[in-house]
């Protein structure tokens, strides 16, 4: 049996909406575990299915992987670290927002003898919080470097046949 990297590889295409379906339903688990932290479980299953999701999403979006059989060249380099650039980049600032917003949340809840409204008592309710804040983050990693390279990366040149197009050609013809 002889290895075929064209047949083990992904097809590379362009995911425009996928990444925002992705994104909208974490950041709506992430809001429905602050307003019902009772369903804490339900809300928390949603948000992992999403990291899930948004891995295999990865795999079939326009960015070959390092371990990809054959040679990634300049242009595909050049998507690959201007997108990491700007997801890792959004990821640490909704990171730190998050922990900023909620240690200040955390802290007037305490001034203010504030409980929640929960069955659980407040400090394992703002633990979920957090993990659930962090599992969010986990999300942004994975689906905005797709997202940022669908929507920056040219049009295809057709220089292949319609079934399989190549990313390879493009600027040259």
């Amino acid at each position: 049996m002889t290895f075929d990297p064209e047949r083990t590889l992904p097809r590379m295409r362009r995911l425009k909406w996928a990444p925002f379906g992705l994104l909208a339903a974490a950041s709506v688990s992430l809001v429905l575990e602050i307003a019902y932290p009772d369903l804490h479980l339900a809300w928390m299953s949603m948000t992992i299915g999403t990291v899930s999701l948004a891995g295999v999403l990865s795999w079939y979006g326009p960015m070959r992987t390092k371990q990809a059989a054959e040679e990634i060249d300049e242009r595909e380099a050049l998507w690959r670290s201007r997108s990491n650039l700007f997801a890792y980049g959004a990821a640490a600032l909704i990171a730190w927002v998050g922990l900023v917003g909620l240690g200040g949340y955390a802290l007037w809840a305490g001034l203010t003898g504030w409980t929640v409204r929960s069955a659980v008592s407040p400090l394992e309710t703002f633990g979920a919080w957090l993990i659930d804040w962090a599992v969010y983050v986990m999300v942004l990693f994975l689906a905005l470097p797709t997202l940022h390279a669908s929507w920056t990366m040219p049009d295809i040149i057709a220089d292949e046949p319609e079934d399989r197009p190549s990313f390879r050609k493009l600027g040259r013809r």
